[in-house]
């Protein structure tokens, strides 16, 4: 018979929590670098895909956040490969979003990949502070809308 879990006399400890894990998507290497030196104090697990093959494996593991961070003519490629993969279908997903522009093409696109419209800055500042404290359960995550 097995003894009650109360009757251990070993002390619990908390498990530590672990990084959180970043997926940078860009199609720019000299941008991947950028981004990756301006996050190199921020505890995040980083994976990085320049092409959509490249994003395809990347989605084979789980996520936390999403950043991308691409030319124009490559943001439904990229985002339509994200939300289709089953680990990524509800993480938060920053989409650089000065390159994108007015594209008329684009209408709609960020919305329907439920994704959000954001400058290099504020980019770099929604990653550190969603990372902030280390990860927060989803209860109590704050959400952007």
């Amino acid at each position: 018979m097995l003894a009650p879990i109360t009757s251990y006399n070993t002390p619990l400890r908390p498990v530590p929590n672990p990084k959180s894990k970043l997926l940078l998507v860009t199609d720019s290497p000299e941008r991947l670098k950028s981004l990756k030196a301006s996050l190199a104090d921020a505890n995040f697990e980083i994976t990085s895909a320049c092409s959509v093959d490249e994003l395809r494996t990347a989605c084979r593991n789980h996520h936390d956040l999403a950043a991308v961070d691409v030319e124009a003519v490559n943001v439904k490629p990229m985002l339509s490969t994200l939300r289709a993969s089953a680990g990524h279908k509800a993480i938060m997903l920053l989409v650089e979003s000065s390159k994108v522009g007015n594209d008329p093409n684009l209408a709609g696109v960020l919305p329907t990949f439920r994704a959000m419209p954001c400058n290099q800055n504020q980019m770099l500042a929604l990653m550190k502070m969603f990372n902030d404290g280390g990860r927060q359960s989803t209860v109590n995550r704050p959400v952007l809308l």
